[in-house]
C-alpha cells in the first residue's frame, strides 16, 4: 500500500536517478535565419546603462546594428 511512497523516496534519494532524471519542459523550438536583402532594411536596436555618467550627462547608450552589413551606430544618450 506504500508503495509508491517508497519509490519517491528512492528515487529522491538516489544520486543517479537525479542526475538523469527527465526534464519537463518541451525542447526549444528551431532557429530560422533572417533574410536581409539590402543595408539598413532590418536592424536591431538595444539600450544598454547605467553607466558612470559623463561630463556631458549621458548614462545610457543606444546601440543599433544593421543586419545585412553588421555596422554599429552607438548613440548616447542622458536617459531611457
Amino acid at each position: 500500500p506504500h508503495m509508491r511512497r517508497d519509490v519517491a523516496d528512492y528515487v529522491r534519494a538516489c544520486i543517479l536517478c537525479q542526475q538523469y532524471k527527465p526534464t519537463n519542459q518541451k525542447p526549444g523550438g528551431l532557429m530560422k535565419p533572417i533574410i536581409v536583402s539590402e543595408p539598413w532594411y532590418t536592424v536591431g536596436i538595444d539600450i544598454t546603462g547605467p553607466f558612470t555618467k559623463t561630463r556631458r550627462g549621458n548614462r545610457f547608450i543606444l546601440v543599433v546594428v544593421d543586419y545585412f552589413t553588421k555596422w554599429v551606430e552607438l548613440f548616447p544618450l542622458q536617459s531611457t
